[in-house]
């Protein structure tokens, strides 16, 4: 690849060649490993993304298809390429995120109107729909370059609208294999979470949680972005029940709810989940594990200590903001820290412990730094900063606990009222849904696993009108299913593999259970990765775009594997009538 990458000049026949034969590590290949947190490249991203090509020579990622139709330069102003085309890419932890960012190309670009011309050289950029248009000309479809060339100004099919008719076109089609797949299932939870865009739209992500009946594995599925304007628990509600059953799903299969501990959304009484709980009883509420778990550690840190600790280091960091007193950090980072990667320091973040820890890690690798920064300015004229210098540099208190040793001293003062305030937050976080998920236990034999009778029968009753049987059968059958495990001494360790072992047909009403277990949501981790999806689309530049387009191309740019037929949707196109601008 670092070959390729060199050469300046190589015709079609060569190219063609190369895409064919680029080299492949199979999966007893060793990446070499980086960084202080060992992090490499991970085979499982060249079949994720099929572009995607890695250099064993250079241990980093390129894009193959770039590479090969690459020029040195491109976009608007004609910018120097780098990262994944003329660079290596070997920013692992950021890896995911680049790789999404390099597929989710604009098709838009400042005029994308009117008559195409076939010509290369243009002094607009007129977006990548219409270069792919050309490059398929140079490339030799000669029916397209007749259609460009000779149909009427007004039957172009290039029109902005019509592009946003394709969109959404497909985002439909989309939509229906989703919900049909989610409707197989007679079971699904939803998950949502709110973040404000570029524009300062209020968008709510709706996904959902269920069971692919085909394939007999757990999916958790984007269905669209919502604007709202009522950020209430009623409002809020309002709009996530109305929008799936727009999206035509079949609510009374809903049997839980994903959010996070936001009042809005959590609220016993006008929450979300109060709510949508009067109208279906089923869907049980449960808090985001993610966020609980994040919650848990934050609030563990308010020990005294800790809570102190972290304080002088958002002090200190919000301290070397200023330009002027930042330089002088810039300075002693060069003279007494060349070697370390961060070269500024990090705000901590007041609600993700991920990014808190990673602000710490930083202040750690700078301290020397640090100290020296502080000192210089200490010795400033300049009143303000002088003093500031010196409070954030002096320790004004600390635990008087008397021990022997530093080890001990840390021990009691620190570490032992941190892992009891810690295990004090997990108990309350985590075992808040512990009434609501007893009975479910019976459905995951154990070795020394005891079962009250009445556990089974509260859980058959909750669930009736899911099973196609009277209570005694149900009872019967998953005593059945208890003696199984107990027989072979090989028990499942969650509700996915129970699930994967408990045949429908055998056990029809046990499988609905595990079903309905399974699908219970853990996080909204899709919600949040959906957001990811958001910032890439509506950008800066591209913050009035309209809704329908953005969940248009949100859905294509997440459901890539969903492949659709061009006659299927030049058919849907044709059986609509419509008037509108073609050109």
């Amino acid at each position: 690849m670092h070959e390729i990458n060199l050469l300046e000049k190589i015709d079609s026949n060569k190219r063609a060649e190369l895409l064919l034969k680029i080299w492949e590590p199979d999966h007893t290949f060793k990446f070499p490993i980086t960084g202080n947190r060992k992090l490499k490249f991970q085979l499982n991203w060249l079949r994720k993304w099929s572009w995607l090509t890695y250099s064993k020579l250079l241990d980093g990622a390129f894009c193959k298809f770039c590479v090969l139709f690459k020029r040195n330069e491109g976009g608007r102003g004609n910018q120097k390429l780098g990262k994944l085309v003329l660079e290596k890419f070997s920013n692992w932890k950021k890896a995911i995120e680049e790789f999404n960012k390099h597929e989710g190309l604009a098709l838009r670009g400042h005029n994308d109107s009117g008559p195409i011309s076939l010509q290369n050289s243009q002094i607009y950029n007129e977006g990548n729909f219409r270069e792919l248009l050309r490059f398929k000309v140079e490339a030799g479809d000669k029916n397209l370059a007749n259609h460009l060339e000779t149909a009427p100004r007004n039957a172009t099919y290039l029109s902005p609208e019509i592009q946003n008719e394709i969109i959404n076109t497909c985002s439909s089609m989309i939509i229906e294999q989703l919900v049909s797949r989610i409707n197989s299932a007679k079971c699904f939870t939803v998950l949502a979470d709110e973040t404000t865009d570029i524009s300062g739209i209020e968008q709510f992500s709706l996904c959902v949680r269920y069971l692919d009946m085909l394939k007999k594995e757990m999916r958790e599925d984007f269905l669209k972005f919502v604007p709202v304007h009522d950020v209430t628990g009623i409002g809020l509600a309002t709009s996530l029940l109305d929008n799936l059953k727009e999206l035509g799903l079949e609510l009374k299969y809903l049997r839980g709810q994903g959010y996070d501990g936001a009042a809005a959304m959590s609220g016993h009484f006008n929450g979300v989940q109060a709510h949508v709980t009067k109208n279906y009883p089923l869907a049980h509420y449960i808090h985001c594990s993610s966020h609980s778990l994040n919650l848990a550690i934050s609030d563990a840190c308010n020990v005294q200590s800790i809570r102190n600790c972290t304080g002088t280091i958002q002090k200190i960091c919000v301290f070397f903001k200023y330009p002027k007193r930042n330089n002088v950090l810039t300075e002693s980072i060069s003279s007494i820290c060349p070697s370390s990667n961060a070269k500024r320091l990090k705000l901590l973040c007041p609600t993700r412990w991920v990014d808190r820890h990673d602000s710490i890690i930083i202040f750690l690798d700078l301290f020397d730094a640090i100290i020296d920064g502080l000192t210089k300015v200490c010795s400033w004229f300049d009143k303000d900063s002088s003093s500031g210098a010196y409070q954030t540099n002096v320790q004004k208190n600390r635990c008087n606990v008397q021990e022997n040793s530093p080890e001990d001293y840390f021990r009691i003062s620190i570490f032992i009222p941190f892992i009891d305030s810690f295990i004090n937050e997990l108990n309350e976080r985590f075992l808040s849904h512990k009434t609501m998920l007893k009975n479910f236990t019976c459905l995951l034999p154990s070795l020394n696993g005891k079962f009250e009778e009445e556990n089974i029968k509260q859980l058959i009753e909750m669930y009736q009108d899911d099973l196609n049987c009277n209570k005694l059968a149900a009872v019967g059958e998953i005593r059945t299913w208890q003696q199984k495990f107990v027989q072979t001494q090989v028990f499942p360790k969650n509700a996915l593999d129970a699930l994967q072992e408990c045949n429908e047909t055998i056990f029809p009403s046990t499988f609905k259970l595990l079903q309905i277990l399974a699908t219970l949501p853990v996080t909204t981790a899709s919600s949040e990765r959906s957001f990811s999806t958001l910032k890439r689309l509506k950008t800066y530049l591209r913050n009035t775009t309209c809704e329908n387009r953005l969940n248009g191309l949100a859905l294509l740019n997440i459901y890539r594997e969903i492949v659709l037929q061009p006659e299927d949707i030049l058919n849907i196109l044709a059986s609509k009538t419509r008037k509108i601008r073609l050109l």
